[in-house]
């Protein structure tokens, strides 16, 4: 279960997105150490200026200490005023792109902070472009003319040539602090994890939307692709370490202003079509039991198939992941290797490993019992080992090659040499899998 503290950060949130009032109910009684807690947890989901701006006139945030107070206000503050620059700077540049001819569709970042109460204390750390490949070495031209620096980390499709466009390239300004990324594609190509969802918009230049962002007119994604995008993008991040408080409410605001001119048919097939449906399901119960979402006011339409949300414990991580989940290296790390072994080729699936004490096959009796509490694999080790290790505070990722199908499921009689066989067979994706996480494991601990 979430605990108070976090119990009262959601209440704060709420209280912003939905413009409440009555400071919420949560905060009363809550201790220093917990309002201390509190605050980093704003922080970590760049939320600090919206909590400020919720609890910053309150009775109880005005008996915490002063330093606390001050420090508080002064974070919230220069943020809102980083954004208000990097606001107008943007709208600037991408006038400038304009009278080149060039038409981006602006993603998340300024489109997103337009559907909230109070846009600037919904800070973007960048703004992300979509632009057709033939308009890059137009936007590269202008940016580097404009001072500002490519950034080191490019993403190139494997095999490419000096000279072929990238399919993602950040600028960054080095006196403004003003970041861009621009995108050929939506998602890398070379991801066998998330490069397929580049198929969901491939035709999105041909129906682009336009909001108003202080009278400025923009190219944005049409909005049920926007919606799906969001969505789309936290499962990226989710994968990557974690998806973070506010991208649910990127994705509750889009509904709440959008909801009646999305078409949700079409919305709910492109979650079952790339499967997003229980994700999806779950991110909206998040923002129905707690940030005040309502698929009733808003004129979303709920999904026809019928899974029953069970979303408590992926709360519990996207509150431990902070902002794109790089709330620690720890797990940064950990989502590394998971992704790596994503990546790998190998048919990975996930489910729950139970542990027999052999040294011998299950009978059929017992197969039948490790069914019954839910096991999709039995093997003779890993569990106990998994247990000391979580004992001693180490992150886990556990591997299992299935051999064989268990007694009683296949009409032919068990053989040793069958899962020697099938052992032998597995055995070089397995070591490139375990060798490039040693490899993963000494990049981050060095």
């Amino acid at each position: 279960m979430i605990t108070e503290t976090e119990t009262a950060f959601l209440a704060v949130i709420r209280a912003f997105l939905t413009e409440e009032k009555a400071s919420p109910a949560e905060i009363q009684g809550l201790t220093e150490k917990q309002w201390n807690h509190l605050f980093v947890l704003a922080a970590q989901h760049s939320l600090l200026s919206a909590v400020y701006d919720v609890v910053g006139k309150t009775p109880e945030f005005a008996e915490l200490p002063d330093e606390l107070r001050r420090q508080v206000k002064t974070q919230a503050m220069q943020s809102v005023l980083q954004q208000v620059s990097r606001t107008a700077l943007f709208l600037s540049d991408e006038k400038e792109l304009e009278h080149l001819g060039v038409q981006p569709l602006v993603m998340k970042g300024i489109v997103c902070r337009s559907l909230y109460p109070k846009p600037d204390l919904r800070p973007s750390g960048d703004e992300d472009l979509l632009i057709s490949a033939k308009d890059f070495a137009t936007v590269d031209a202008c940016f580097m003319r404009k001072g500002f620096v490519r950034d080191k980390e490019t993403a190139m499709p494997n095999g490419a040539k000096d000279g072929d466009t990238p399919e993602e390239m950040g600028y960054i300004h080095p006196k403004t602090g003003v970041f861009y990324e621009i995108h050929t594609r939506l998602f890398s190509t070379e991801s066998s994890a998330y490069g397929y969802l580049n198929r969901a918009f491939s035709d999105v230049f041909a129906h682009p939307s336009r909001v108003e962002v202080q009278g400025q007119s923009i190219f944005t994604l049409e909005e049920t692709h926007h919606l799906f995008y969001l969505l789309c993008h936290s499962f990226k991040h989710f994968l990557h370490g974690g998806v973070g408080i506010r991208q649910i409410c990127d994705m509750v605001q889009m509904i709440h202003v959008y909801g009646r001119k999305i078409d949700w048919e079409m919305f709910w097939q492109l979650c079952e079509e790339y499967h997003m449906m229980c994700f999806c399901i779950n991110l909206l119960d998040i923002g129905e039991r707690y940030l005040g979402f309502s698929y009733e006011a808003s004129g979303a339409v709920r999904a026809t198939k019928k899974l029953r949300p069970d979303s408590e414990a992926l709360l519990i991580d996207i509150l431990d992941a902070g902002s794109f989940g790089k709330s620690s290296a720890g797990r940064i790390h950990s989502a590394n290797i998971t992704l790596y072994a994503a990546e790998t080729g190998a048919d990975l699936k996930e489910g729950t490993y139970l542990q027999f004490t052999g040294p011998a096959y299950e009978s059929p009796q017992e197969v039948a019992m490790a069914r019954t509490l839910g096991a999709d694999a039995v093997g003779m080790s890993t569990a106990c080992e998994a247990v000391a290790a979580n004992h001693m505070g180490m992150r886990i990722v556990g591997i299992s090659c299935i051999s064989n199908l268990a007694c009683g499921i296949s009409p032919q009689p068990l053989s040793h040499k069958e899962v020697q066989e099938a052992a032998d067979a597995v055995a070089p994706v397995f070591q490139k899998l375990v060798t490039q996480m040693i490899k993963e494991i000494g990049i981050t601990c060095r």
